[in-house]
C-alpha cells in the first residue's frame, strides 16, 4: 500500500512508483520536480506525523526495558538473612539497595514465614513466600564463618539462583567497596532477569512445581555445602580480672584455714580447631589457659585463733582436646563440645606457713553447651567440668592428707563479636577439690577467677 500525498498535477517520480521507497517518509512529497508544485499542508502534517511515530518508537525501545515492569524504573528487591548475619550488615545492605532499587521489607517477609511456622531462611520460605512478595530480585545474605560474606542474587519469581559473590570482611560493617559492588552485581542480575524473560517468557504459573518435604529436609539451608571449605581457626586471649583462693586442712587440734580476699588476676588463653568442611558441623582442636594471681596476700587462721598473712601466688594451668559438633541445620544452632586433658592446680608462699604449698595435678573431663543468641553477635556458654586428683605433691602428703580426691566445678562465659578478628569475653571459673584424710574431715580447695578478656581470631 502507498501514500498518494501528492497533488493532483504532481506525477510520482519513476524512480519511486512500485517501489519499496513508496513507503518511505523520505519520498512523502519531498522528492524535487521542476513542474511540480511545492507539497501542501496536508502533506507537511503527514511527514511531521510519520517522524513523530517513528521517533517515539525509538525512544520506547530505549526506554521501556523488556520483561517486567518496575515501579518508578527502579527494580524491586528482597533481602534475605541466614542466621548469623549481623544485624548492621543487613541494614548496610539495604540502606546501599535503596539508591538503585525498591527494599521490600525483610520484616514483613520474616512475619509471613512465621505465620507459616517456617523458619526464614528455609528453602520452603525462599520458594513459596518470597517468590510471591512481588520482588525482581531476591538478595540472600550469609556468612561463611566468621569473615566472608557471601551474597546470592535470585529471580524474584523463581528463587533460582542468578549470580553469586563472596566478599571477605573485617568487621560487622559493610565497607564502600563492598556496597559498590553489590550494586554492581544487582544491575547485572536484574539485566541477565530480563533478557531471559524476554527469551523465554513464563507460563502463567505452568513452570511452578510445589517444593516437597524431602526436598526441604535435605536442602534446608539456603547456603549449599560447596561453599565452604576445611580450615582452621586459631584463637589467641589475653585478660584481666579477680580470683579468690580458700583452702582448708582438718587437724587432731581443729581445722587450719588459709583464705583470701579478692586479687587481681590475668588470664592466657590458645585455642586452636579445625573445621569440617561442608556444612561445619564438626570441629576438634586443642586448648590450653593459664590463670595467675597478681600481688597475692593470704591469711591463714590457726586453731589459737592467731592468723598470718604472708604474699602469695595461686595459678592453674589445663592443657587438652576438645571435640565440639552442632546440634542442627543452622550455622547459629547450639553446640555440644566434649574435652579432656591434663590440669595443675598450685599455691604457694614466700614464707613457710601452716597451711603448706600445694601442687595438685589431675587429669580431666568437661561437656558443655554453646548457644548462640539468635542474629546478634553474642554468645553464651556453659561448661561443668570434673577432674580426678591424682597428686598432690609431697607437703600436703606428709600432712596426712591423701593422694586421691576429685575436683568439680566449671566455667561460664559470655563473648561478644566486636569485629571479625575481634571478640570480648568474660568467663567466671570456679572449681572445689576435695582429698580425704587421715583425720576426720577432707582438705578442700576452692578457686574463683573473674576475667574480661579480649581474644584475637586468626
Amino acid at each position: 500500500m502507498r501514500l498518494e500525498i501528492y497533488q493532483q498535477n504532481c506525477a510520482r517520480p519513476p524512480s519511486v512508483r512500485g517501489s519499496a521507497d513508496a513507503l518511505s517518509p523520505l519520498t512523502c512529497g519531498i522528492i524535487p520536480r521542476p513542474a511540480c508544485r511545492r507539497p501542501s499542508v496536508s502533506a507537511l502534517l503527514c511527514m511531521l506525523l510519520l517522524w513523530a511515530g517513528i521517533g517515539a518508537g525509538a525512544l520506547g525501545g530505549v526506554i521501556v526495558l523488556p520483561g517486567r515492569a518496575h515501579a518508578e524504573g527502579k527494580p524491586s528487591v528482597l533481602v534475605l538473612r541466614m542466621t548469623g548475619l549481623p544485624d548492621s550488615i543487613l541494614r548496610g545492605a539495604q540502606g546501599t539497595l535503596t539508591t538503585a532499587a525498591e527494599v521490600l521489607s525483610t520484616d514483613a517477609y520474616e512475619r509471613a514465614a512465621q505465620e507459616q511456622a517456617t523458619r526464614p531462611d528455609s528453602r520452603f520460605a525462599l520458594k513459596e513466600i518470597a517468590t510471591r512478595q512481588g520482588a525482581d530480585v531476591i538478595l540472600v545474605l550469609g556468612m561463611l564463618g566468621r569473615r566472608v560474606l557471601r551474597a546470592t542474587f535470585r529471580d524474584g519469581r523463581s528463587a533460582g539462583r542468578v549470580r553469586q559473590i563472596d566478599f571477605r570482611l573485617r568487621g560487622t560493617a559493610l565497607p564502600r567497596n563492598v556496597r559498590l559492588k553489590l550494586l554492581d552485581e544487582l544491575g547485572q542480575t536484574v539485566e541477565k532477569i530480563e533478557i531471559a524473560d524476554a527469551e523465554a517468557p513464563a507460563e502463567d504459573g505452568s513452570d511452578d512445581e510445589p517444593v516437597d518435604d524431602e526436598e526441604l529436609e535435605a536442602e534446608d539451608d539456603l547456603v549449599s555445602d560447596e561453599e565452604v571449605g576445611s580450615n582452621f581457626a586459631l584463637r589467641v586471649g589475653v585478660g584481666a580480672g579477680f580470683g579468690s583462693r580458700s583452702i582448708s586442712i582438718p587437724a587432731a587440734t581443729g581445722p587450719v584455714r588459709l583464705a583470701t580476699n579478692l586479687f587481681p588476676a590475668a588470664r592466657v588463653v590458645l585455642r586452636a580447631d579445625y573445621v569440617s568442611s561442608g556444612r561445619r558441623t564438626f570441629s576438634f582442636g586443642v586448648h590450653g589457659s593459664f590463670y595467675t594471681s597478681l600481688g597475692l596476700q593470704s591469711e591463714e587462721q590457726r586453731p589459737d585463733n592467731t592468723s598470718r598473712t604472708v604474699g602469695s601466688r595461686s595459678q592453674s594451668l589445663q592443657t587438652g582436646a576438645h571435640v565440639q559438633f552442632r546440634v542442627g541445620k543452622s550455622d547459629r544452632a547450639p553446640r555440644l563440645e566434649i574435652g579432656s586433658g591434663m590440669g595443675l592446680r598450685t599455691f604457694g608462699t614466700r614464707q613457710e606457713l601452716t597451711v603448706p604449698n600445694s601442687n595438685l595435678l589431675a587429669p580431666y573431663i568437661r561437656t558443655g553447651v554453646i548457644f548462640n543468641l539468635g542474629s546478634s553477635a553474642l554468645t553464651i556458654g556453659i561448661v561443668p567440668e570434673f577432674a580426678m586428683l591424682t597428686n598432690v605433691g609431697g607437703e600436703l602428703e606428709a600432712l596426712g592428707v591423701g593422694s586421691l580426691g576429685y575436683t568439680a566445678g566449671g566455667h561460664f562465659f559470655v563473648s561478644y563479636q566486636v569485629l571479625s578478628w575481634l571478640d570480648l569475653d568474660f568467663t567466671y571459673r570456679e572449681s572445689h577439690g576435695f582429698i580425704g584424710t587421715n583425720v576426720d574431715g577432707q582438705y578442700h580447695d576452692i578457686e574463683r577467677f573473674g576475667i574480661v578478656s579480649a581474644s584475637y581470631v586468626f
